[in-house]
């Protein structure tokens, strides 16, 4: 019994201690006091404040509450809070340690103002129907109060004044759109031309396009229909493909023998029907030792059953400009800083074999420029052949080369193509002769006592010269339709792939 009460006397002594000694550290902390700072009290709508606790006595706990912020709550140390809205706004740190708390509030103390505006709009699609509703997307950056929306064609005008309308167009027509933003210290403008083409479908405009306006025989050509307007039926006739007729909107079809044929297209819908004839739709060479074939026709892919991969080198053409039929984007602009290389593959590889390389060309440059070069690189003595036009203003205007070890064999012609038009150049290497062609006609031949061995293991080169030191003479200028055959044309067959 004495000692159990010995017992009791040690732990409340102990106990006694312990408060005491809590008692101690809590006064050593001193008051509670909750307290912060911040980068800045006035901003802009959509811009962030940092702020920064600066409590006294050590809190172990905070709670942040921020008016119109987001986020709008924290406990961090230094959260930072963006405000989207412009406005005065309120911030309050509750500073909390075991039992003890301390509150501070803060009234109207982030100011956010209006700031600057960048007017932009989209919708999910550019072309409509009449009596068809369309809902614009604001995508404005900032905080604008009032929108204007005008839409605008040749005959008509319409305006809105919601921040994102939902418009219903009664004409047809192209038209523009222009929306301005504003607040009360910005505004900003945007326009674009040409936007929305609003559509009757009574007014079906027939049309149609191809995959490739120039294919070889036994390719697989798919048309597509172009039309104008809300076409819900299609019947295609095609001069001399394997399917002379297809209900299809986007049919396949494939043609046997060279030549340029004719393609209908009749389109219908509940109102209407309406007819377009291409009579030249379509041409179509001869696949027979057919090494290259590339179009040109948006891209730089190659229809020949070799598939060869172009590569840029430079800067890469575009395809903005015309063909010689006057159908955009049919036809590689290149800007003098740029061309193709072909890596070195057998279908390129002349060897001493006969070849004939066909292009059309348009250009105003006189400069010296490479149309075409097949190896090459090592200069006077190595194996080459290439085409090269504005070597001098007169009797090297355009120039076609073989050459090996032996030695070179060139034609040189007076015969310009760089006259702004489109030109039909086919240059021929036939056993020991070498024929130009200009637009169907023989304009230079000659023969050589030996048969060069034109190729190597280099690349083939399209728009450029490759050299020792690198690349050079490039072409400035339009090319369409490159063909490449590993045989001598005759006159005839150059004379009709100059009609196609």
């Amino acid at each position: 019994m004495k000692m159990k009460t010995i017992w009791n006397v040690v732990v409340l002594s102990l106990l006694s201690v312990s408060i005491l000694s809590c008692s101690k550290e809590e006064a050593d902390l001193g008051p509670l006091q909750a307290d912060f700072t911040v980068d800045k009290q006035e901003i802009a709508a959509g811009d962030s404040v940092m702020f920064s606790d600066r409590s006294q006595g050590m809190p172990s706990r905070l709670q942040w509450i921020f008016e119109g912020g987001s986020p709008d709550t924290s406990i961090l140390a230094n959260p930072a809070v963006v405000y989207e809205l412009p406005g005065t706004y309120k911030v309050t740190l509750v500073a909390t340690r075991g039992d003890a708390s301390h509150e501070v509030v803060r009234e109207d103390y982030i100011t956010v103002g209006y700031g600057p505006l960048t007017a932009d709009f989209a919708t999910a699609n550019t072309t409509v129907y009449i009596q068809e509703e369309i809902a614009f997307a604001n995508l404005t950056k900032g905080v604008a109060t009032s929108w204007e929306w005008v839409f605008k064609s040749a005959d008509h005008e319409i305006k809105y004044t919601d921040r994102e309308p939902k418009v219903v167009f009664e004409n047809p027509g192209v038209y523009d759109v222009t929306l301005t933003v504003s607040n009360p210290g910005y505004s900003d403008k945007t326009e674009k031309i040409g936007y929305l083409t609003v559509l009757d479908p009574r007014d079906l405009k027939a049309d149609f396009d191809a995959a490739y306006s120039t294919v070889p025989t036994g390719y697989d050509v798919r048309f597509f229909d172009a039309s104008i307007g809300l076409a819900e039926s299609w019947h295609w006739e095609f001069e001399g493909a394997s399917s002379g007729t297809s209900n299809e909107k986007e049919p396949v079809v494939r043609y046997a023998a060279p030549g340029m044929y004719r393609v209908k297209l009749t389109v219908s819908n509940e109102y209407t029907s309406k007819t377009v004839v291409k009579e030249k739709a379509i041409r179509v060479v001869d696949n027979t030792d057919l090494a290259l074939l590339i179009p040109f026709d948006r891209n730089v892919t190659d229809l020949s059953a070799n598939a060869l991969s172009p590569q840029v080198q430079g800067e890469a053409p575009s395809f903005n400009g015309a063909d010689r039929s006057g159908a955009t984007g049919k036809a590689a602009s290149f800007a003098g800083a740029g061309g193709l290389v072909i890596p070195d593959h057998d279908a390129l590889n002349f060897s001493n074999r006969n070849y004939t390389i066909s292009v059309w060309v348009r250009s105003s440059n006189t400069s010296r420029m490479m149309v075409w070069q097949e190896s090459g690189k090592n200069g006077t003595g190595d194996n080459q052949t290439w085409l090269r036009l504005g070597d001098n203003t007169t009797d090297r205007k355009m120039r076609f080369n073989t050459e090996d070890a032996t030695g070179g064999f060139i034609l040189n012609s007076d015969r310009s193509v760089t006259d702004g038009k489109w030109n039909h150049v086919v240059c021929v290497r036939n056993g020991n002769r070498s024929s130009i062609y200009v637009n169907g006609a023989l304009v230079r031949e000659g023969t050589t006592n030996t048969v060069k061995v034109v190729s190597n293991g280099a690349p083939f080169k399209i728009a450029l010269q490759e050299m020792v030191a690198g690349f050079d003479n490039y072409f400035k200028g339009d090319l369409d339709d490159l063909i490449i055959y590993r045989k001598a044309l005759s006159e005839t067959e150059v004379k009709s792939l100059f009609e196609y």
